[in-house]
């Protein structure tokens, strides 16, 4: 922990809970919140999480760290045992190392070859006698093999961060072959950026950096062609089919897009149209390139699914559909594309599926909502027959579920919580049956510094009938006889639930309630997790809903009915990226609620912004330019009353400074008073940065709390 932190801040603990809200002592408030900052709890909070690496089908391991040190956790789930491991403990050995490779390097399966990017190039290279080959040598820039788009790969934090770059390519099963593809961005318009302070430092000339990033109407995105190499001789085999639309990495695990049969003969692929009104999943011989559509499902407004899954043999597609209104899962025949059955249906959500046991004829996926007693964003995890019949809860507690299966599926470890109970997490049998409790979090440091846990809560949204979900956070000195300032901690996006559901201690809520506010998260209508018809409230409207903003304010009232220390005369707005633009949208279309807004690396412009977002979920352009002019924050301003703050760092290559540069035009045109901070050299994640932290909190304390702020306070730590 930070010296100045462990030196003062337990110490102060005590003073500021026993502090007059409306005399407290600022500074050691900040350092109070400083110290429930998530780094300054690194290593501290134990059993959080655990990283199992299975052995074989039945032992597996994890580390185990706090304070004092770490220490090696042996599993034996057939035996059920526990044994904390000893460097000396012949029970406790473990298997041989993989052979080691580059950074950027990927190895086969069986630990022969490793294949790597040279000079837009893919090679392997053998692990055996380091021999190198390439496979490709026509690679060129924006048309190179096995590489990143750069359209959301967030390029300069990499590069500044010294992260690798592995090659992107997956190795079929027996290793024998590799699947890859060639990202041509050749056609997608450049987006310039000016390094003002560069790599040289100060005094130094500013630089021009370039992306190729696409926007929402561009004539051209970014494609992704297939191809399979035959390792040993070099072979090339191209996938028969049109290039993928490729946004995103087709390997990053936000896309997954790609994956083989168990036999190494087949690769399957899932693809969208523009505008996300079309997806479907196809095969294709990596013997011959020949491929064939398998599924593909078609909708008025967007498919938000989620990945099919396939069995090993791809006799057998798992689908996941919206098509009846809520999430549900689908059995194709995998040969014929026909539709065998479909698996679950009724007013609740499946949200994944985790793993097909075709054996035994189970399908494990987890879902939220079916339980009527339920919070309906609490995910458990459920089983279902192949046929549909015999719907089994396999998780009993009442909380929020996060699982993994062991490599044969005999087993899963469950790592559940809430936002006001420890993190416990568990080993049992396919069947749930319990096998043994592995951990319980400690969070006594934590509860040491006046932590109070978060509440879960359920309100009304704008029609007085549909129920809107979140989490209140209370200052360690909360005295319910006191008015309070809340904030809304918001981030509205269309494909993102906000409000936490499990423990989440350590983050920028806890910090900020430690100044004397209250502050709420919640997931109004136009998010995900709940019905269709429930997300899709914010489609074609451009964004101006930003979650529900309108369900915010419902909500926010019907809470200070209930409690009376929520003070809605003293109401403030924050959020970053999606949450930025959602924060400006508040101040200008809801002036006389929200009093002051800190609007984070906003993405104000869904035409500034990359194609995937805005036409996912606004739509193409030429379908509807109105949506796209109405959306726009700069066409907003004209209702801004209050005091607003837009951050930006001017090196963002998720969200470009445009975003803010533009809006801050349009608010000077129509003469309104703003605050405006460009962080020099600062990229997306600004809500980590110390100084802008700070300047927030500032912000704040003296335009919504009405206190002064410590004078120049310094956060050594950063945010979540």
């Amino acid at each position: 922990m930070n010296p100045k932190l462990l030196g003062r801040g337990l110490a102060l603990v005590a003073c500021v809970v026993a502090s007059n809200v409306n005399a407290r002592d600022m500074a050691a408030a900040y350092t109070h919140a400083e110290s429930m900052l998530a780094p300054n709890l690194s290593g501290e909070l134990r059993g959080l999480q655990i990283d199992p690496v299975w052995i074989d089908t039945n032992r597996f391991w994890y580390r185990l760290s706090d304070a004092s040190g770490s220490e090696l956790v042996l599993v034996d789930a057939a035996k059920n045992t526990r044994v904390v491991c000893q460097s000396s403990d012949a029970r406790c050995q473990l298997p041989a190392p993989a052979p080691e490779v580059g950074a950027e390097e990927v190895a086969s399966p069986d630990g022969r070859w490793a294949a790597f990017v040279r000079d837009h190039n893919l090679y392997v290279r053998s692990l055996r006698t380091g021999a190198e080959r390439p496979l490709t040598n026509d690679g060129i820039q924006d048309y190179a093999y096995a590489v990143w788009p750069e359209g959301h790969v967030q390029r300069f934090r990499a590069e500044r961060e010294g992260e690798p770059w592995p090659a992107r390519v997956l190795w079929s099963p027996d290793s024998r072959r590799l699947l890859t593809y060639r990202v041509d961005q050749r056609n997608v318009p450049p987006l310039p950026y000016v390094q003002m302070v560069p790599p040289g430092g100060y005094g130094s000339r500013p630089v021009l950096r370039q992306l190729r990033v696409p926007f929402p109407g561009d004539e051209s995105v970014t494609t992704s062609a297939l191809i399979v190499f035959e390792v040993e001789t070099g072979r090339r085999v191209d996938v028969r089919d049109q290039p993928i639309i490729s946004y995103y990495d087709l390997l990053h695990p936000w896309a997954g897009f790609l994956w083989w049969d168990a036999a190494s003969t087949e690769v399957f692929y899932f693809q969208h149209s523009r505008g996300y009104r079309e997806v479907s999943l196809s095969v294709a011989d990596a013997t011959t390139g020949t491929a064939r559509k398998i599924v593909s499902e078609q909708a008025e407004k967007y498919i938000f699914e989620k990945v099919p899954v396939t069995s090993p043999d791809g006799a057998d597609v798992f689908w996941l559909s919206s098509r009846d209104g809520w999430q549900h899962l689908y059995h194709y025949d995998g040969k014929s594309g026909a539709l065998r059955k479909q698996l679950t249906s009724g007013a609740w959500r499946v949200d994944k599926i985790v793993r097909v046991d075709r054996a035994g004829k189970w399908i494990y996926f987890t879902a939220g909502g079916r339980e009527a007693r339920l919070d309906p964003y609490y995910l458990q995890l459920y089983r279902v027959r192949l046929d549909g019949s015999q719907l089994q809860r396999l998780t009993p507690e009442d909380t929020h579920h996060s699982v993994t299966f062991s490599p044969d599926g005999r087993y899963f470890i469950d790592r559940h919580s809430t936002v006001s109970t420890r993190p416990v997490t568990v080993l049992r049998r396919a069947d749930g049956r319990l096998v043994r409790e592995l951990e319980v979090a400690d969070w006594s440091p934590l509860l040491a510094r006046g932590w109070r846990p978060p509440e879960r809560f359920k309100a009304k949204g704008r029609d007085g009938r549909t129920d809107i979900y979140g989490v209140i956070t209370r200052p360690a000195d909360f005295d319910s006889t006191k008015k309070y300032p809340v904030l809304d901690y918001i981030y509205g996006g269309p494909q993102m639930i906000y409000a936490p559901r499990a423990f989440n201690g350590g983050s920028l809520d806890d910090a900020l309630a430690q100044l004397g506010f209250i502050v709420v998260r919640m997931d109004g209508m136009g998010t995900p997790g709940r019905s269709q018809q429930f997300q899709e409230v914010s489609y074609g409207k451009g964004f101006s809903e930003a979650g529900g903003l309108v369900d915010h304010i419902a909500a926010l009232r019907e809470l200070a009915a209930r409690d009376s220390s929520l003070d809605l005369e003293r109401v403030g707005i924050f959020g970053f990226s999606g949450g930025g633009y959602a924060t400006a949208r508040a101040m200008f279309d809801h002036p006389d609620f929200f009093k002051v807004g800190v609007a984070g690396a906003g993405s104000h412009d869904q035409r500034l912004y990359l194609a995937e977002w805005g036409e996912h979920f606004v739509g193409r352009p030429q379908w509807d330019p109105e949506a796209y002019r109405t959306q726009a924050n700069v066409n907003a301003v004209a209702g801004l009353k209050g005091k607003l703050l837009l951050a930006h760092g001017d090196l963002d290559d998720d969200v470009h400074v445009a975003n803010a540069m533009q809006l801050a035009h349009a608010l000077m045109a129509a003469n309104k008073d703003f605050d405006m901070l460009i962080l020099p050299d600062r990229l997306h994640g600004i809500a980590r940065d110390p100084y802008f932290l700070r300047r927030m909190w500032d912000y704040f304390v003296v335009n919504l709390m009405g206190e002064a702020a410590p004078a120049n306070y310094r956060i050594t730590t950063l945010g979540e």
